[in-house]
Order: structure tokens, then C-alpha cells, then sequence
């Protein structure tokens, strides 16, 4: 039940914002031998809960970093993939400043279509994926390996989740805000099993 941080970057190199929505992380689970023959699981969606970004802006010619979570909730293991996002024409959907946007939005209610119609082009968007490639550590271990580019085998995006254990907490009472350089003062510590 801890939640997972990964902060992705992204970049735009176009010359326009883009819109970015239900933005969230792209991931394989694969539950734990033991866990799977032990009870029949919920579906796919009750064993990791992923953050979902509603709307995230990418000014031009920047780079963002974006951060997102997912929380697993069983044994086993989870590959983070990727990202999948919808990439949506805002000058279209309105809400934006754009004098392109207004005339183009201007445009589509002259033509007399009906609103059923017309809500289904001004919701313009695109669904998107991007997969995330890490390169592991480089290979020296022998000649050839060091005269090729040799890379290893990269696991950071892979999590092994264990069962939920007891926790230990640790509280200072009558801790000191500010201390002096070489000062020695009387702290107690209280443990708990949470």
C-alpha cells in the first residue's frame, strides 16, 4: 500500500502548447506464485491504483517534468512501462485565448450542425502512448564488451512488491528547534510497532 513516485520528463519542441490529459503511468503487474493460487484476484485494476492527471500544459520549446504515482496493493511484481496520455487540440475545444480557436470554433457553429454534432468536434483528442527505454550499466568486463557499446540489463523500473509487515515508528518529544554548534541536549525517543 505505499505509493510509488516516478517523475518522467517531458519535452516539446514544437512552437505551440500542448495540451496533455488523463495522463497517467503505463505498467504490467504480475502477482507472486503463492498469492495467485492462494485466492482468485479482483481484476487487474484492484491490485495497482494509478494517478491520473487531468489536464497537464507543455509550454513551447520547454521541458517538463511531470510527476505521477501508482500504489500497489498485492504481492508481486510491477514493470512501469511508459506513460499513455490524450493529446488534445485546445484551440478547438476552447477555453483558450486564442483568437484561431474562436474563429475556428466560430466556424463549425455557422455551419447549422447540431449540437450532438458539434460536441463531438469541438472534444478533439488523440490517445497516446510513449514507453519509456532505460539503458542499464555499461559492460567492461571483457574486451569485446569493451569495445562495443554493451549495456546491461536495466531494472530500475521494476518493483518487487512484498507483503504488507509491521512498521516501526519513531517520535522525538521535546525536540529543540535550534541547536548550537557542539551543543549536547537531553532527547527522549518513543518506538511503537504501527
Amino acid at each position: 500500500g505505499e505509493k510509488v513516485l516516478v517523475e518522467l520528463l517531458l519535452e516539446n519542441p514544437l512552437q505551440i502548447r500542448l495540451f496533455l490529459g488523463n495522463a497517467a503511468l503505463l505498467w504490467e503487474y504480475k502477482p507472486d506464485e503463492n498469492e495467485a493460487d492462494g485466492d482468485e484476484m479482483d481484476g487487474r485494476e484492484s491490485c495497482v491504483v494509478s494517478e491520473v492527471l487531468e489536464e497537464v500544459i507543455i509550454p513551447p520549446a520547454t521541458t517538463k517534468p511531470l510527476r505521477l504515482s501508482l500504489t500497489p496493493h498485492r504481492p508481486g511484481t510491477v514493470n512501469i512501462i511508459g506513460l499513455v496520455y490524450n493529446l488534445k487540440a485546445r484551440g478547438i475545444n476552447g477555453g483558450d485565448d486564442d483568437d484561431d480557436g474562436a474563429q475556428q470554433k466560430s466556424l463549425l457553429q455557422n455551419r447549422n450542425r447540431s449540437k450532438s454534432n458539434l460536441h463531438r468536434i469541438l472534444s478533439v483528442g488523440v490517445r497516446g502512448k510513449q514507453i519509456v527505454y532505460c539503458k542499464g550499466p555499461r559492460l567492461n568486463r571483457d574486451k569485446k564488451e569493451r569495445s562495443t557499446m554493451a549495456y546491461g540489463p536495466d531494472h530500475r523500473l521494476n518493483l518487487a512488491v512484498a507483503p504488507a509487515t509491521a512498521q516501526l515508528k519513531a517520535t522525538f518529544s521535546e525536540f529543540p528547534d535550534v541547536l548550537l554548534c557542539g551543543e549536547v541536549r537531553l532527547v527522549q525517543l518513543e518506538l511503537s510497532n504501527a
